[in-house]
């Protein structure tokens, strides 16, 4: 709205004519806001009074149409005015109070915010905006709610890639428009040129100065939204451990780790570690703990004098529950990676012994979790050359391998042999029977054994991309399946008078007729004892379908043993003596015998 200094001023028509366009257009834009408003708070209390079923039929359409209509202004026009007036409506129903339908619709929008942002102005009203809604309600909010935090792309690379795309913009258009005058003016005067050339090294100073206010004003809201977070993610690791934010509180962590201040690294390690030491995490919250404490020490925090081996040790005992839960297994290829490849400092012991843990769980989890755990056992030999002998039966060691042992460094690895290797080669998945071979050969780069080029710089992370069979929302399979090439006979089955009487047979006389050693000599009488126990045992149901197999089997049975009788003793056609019956008794051949085919 324009402010009394500038209604004040005399403009011209044209300015004035648009300067009352937009003021009605903001009049009318603010009153139907205020409308959607009254109609969202209508629906809202008579839920919180009354719940969802005893809500009138009218007040729910208009209080679901309003939200909507929220919702898409929020997505679309995130930019425009009045935003903070809908960031305020809407925030409040992330937190599930209201049901998880209309949390649903507010996280979307408030996602697709957070994606499409790229001032970061619109994202640091949401988080602002979050953050007050989830201390006002003492931590007792969806967590979907906190995980929003994880779509923001908050890097510093990414701050200047977003500046120098503005700025480049802006100069090309500049650059497009000069360059066009200078075709136009091409018969220009001297004087005219001058002041073209004047003009256009003005342009490109007000370019870097805009460049420059851009990049500033990015970095500033970047620096706010941290702060914001931080304070957050603290307020909950000391003051509201039992709260179900934890978990998305920890995984936060481990995502914006390297962008906390070093001057609050011991207040974190010492949460964490009281958190761990309580034993009430659950897989997803502890991985993401161990997570950021290993992210902090592969970066910034090099110089701290913190021993890790305790998280390594409580990451060594959470790696035998990922198969009960897969789905955190990324988690768990994050610590490794963060601990082992990106750092030197660890010694060789707990390196054999966390490759073995990750061998043994991954003969035990789906061909994408197998396959990210063999590529990333290869990126550790290649890692430490020194763990290939693991790899070799012929290696003499002193001591004995103790897996049950919860310290790494104690097991004594190295006595041992990654026999799971050798049982992964013969894995049905192709990939992880190509990384598996690879890795037994010593995970060369070049020459024999190495792997083809799309599969020589893939990461462990990728491969689990690749290969997950529902990364598309649907059951698919990569590499595809081949179709099989079996040929399916569609000739009619005939039955034989024999079989066909079987049907009329009572169930302990099939049961004799279908065990019967002459009909299936591989099968002996206890067999037919310990199948007749089985059938009094079974329903009615079951005995039935027992019945139905046993009747297939009966006449596949028969028809066998009726060729057989047929070669046996077939007898030969009758008609003119062969030619060696004629001959002498001396001269004459041995014929072979008919039974003896």
């Amino acid at each position: 709205p324009l402010t009394d200094k500038e209604k004040a001023q005399t403009v011209g028509k044209d300015v004035a004519r648009v300067r009352s366009f937009e003021q009605a257009l903001l009049g009318h834009y603010q009153q139907f806001l205020k409308l959607l408003h009254r109609q969202l708070k209508t629906f809202t209390e008579a839920i919180a009074k009354h719940g969802h079923a005893k809500v009138h039929k009218p007040t729910r359409v208009l209080g679901l149409t309003s939200m909507k209509c929220l919702c898409l202004l929020l997505q679309e026009c995130y930019h425009f005015n009045f935003r903070n007036n809908i960031v305020e409506v809407l925030v409040p129903i992330m937190s599930g109070k209201f049901g998880a339908d209309l949390r649903a619709t507010t996280v979307h929008a408030a996602k697709t915010v957070i994606k499409e942002d790229d001032s970061y102005e619109a994202t640091l009203d949401l988080v602002r905006a979050i953050c007050a809604t989830i201390k006002a309600r003492h931590f007792h909010t969806d967590p979907e709610m906190l995980r929003l935090f994880m779509f923001l792309k908050i890097k510093e690379r990414h701050i200047r890639r977003k500046a120098n795309d503005m700025s480049s913009t802006s100069r090309k258009q500049t650059m497009a428009k000069y360059q066009s005058h200078g075709k136009q003016d091409k018969f220009a005067t001297r004087r005219k040129r001058k002041e073209l050339k004047a003009e256009k090294e003005l342009s490109k100073e007000l370019l870097e100065v805009q460049a420059s206010a851009n990049e500033k004003q990015l970095g500033h809201n970047q620096t706010q939204i941290l702060e914001q977070i931080f304070a957050l993610y603290f307020r909950v690791l000391k003051q509201a451990q039992d709260s179900p934010l934890l978990a998305a509180c920890l995984e936060g962590l481990g995502k914006f780790a390297h962008l906390i201040d070093t001057n609050f690294y011991d207040d974190l390690f010492a949460a964490l570690e009281d958190l761990m030491a309580n034993g009430k995490l659950s897989l997803d919250a502890a991985l993401s703990s161990i997570k950021a404490v290993f992210t902090i020490l592969s970066g910034e925090g090099r110089a701290l004098s913190v021993d890790p081996s305790r998280f390594h040790t409580v990451l060594f005992e959470r790696l035998l529950q990922i198969p009960a839960e897969p789905e955190h297994f990324h988690l768990a290829m994050d610590c490794i990676h963060a601990t082992f490849i990106r750092r030197k400092e660890v010694s060789l012991e707990r390196v054999a012994a966390f490759m073995k843990r990750l061998l043994l769980i991954a003969c035990q989890m789906e061909h994408h979790n197998a396959a990210a755990a063999v590529v990333l056992v290869k990126q550790l030999l290649q890692k430490y050359p020194r763990l290939l002998p693991m790899l070799d039966n012929d290696v003499v060691s002193t001591g004995v391998y103790q897996p049950e042992l919860s310290s790494p460094e104690h097991t004594n690895a190295l006595a041992t042999t990654v026999w799971e290797m050798a049982y992964i080669c013969n894995h049905y998945h192709p990939f992880v029977k190509l990384h598996a071979a690879h890795s037994l050969r010593g995970a060369p780069i070049t020459g024999a054994g190495s792997l083809p080029l799309d599969h020589a710089r893939t990461t462990a992370i990728d491969m689990l991309t690749r290969t997950h069979p529902r990364r598309f929302g649907t059951l698919v399979f990569n590499p595809p399946l081949q179709a099989s090439t079996a040929v399916v006979s569609t000739k009619p089955k005939h039955s034989s008078p024999e079989t066909s009487l079987i049907r009329g047979i009572p169930a302990s006389e099939a049961m004799m007729a279908a065990l019967d050693t002459e009909a299936t000599p591989s099968l002996s009488k206890d067999a037919l004892d310990n199948l007749q126990v089985w059938y009094k045992q079974r329903s009615k149901e079951q005995q039935t379908e027992a019945l139905i197999n046993l009747n297939e089997r009966l006449k596949h049975q028969l028809r066998l043993w009726q060729q057989k009788r047929a070669a046996l003793f077939k007898e030969p056609k009758a008609g003119k003596p062969k030619r060696a019956q004629r001959r002498k008794a001396g001269s004459r051949k041995p014929t072979r015998s008919v039974v003896s085919k």
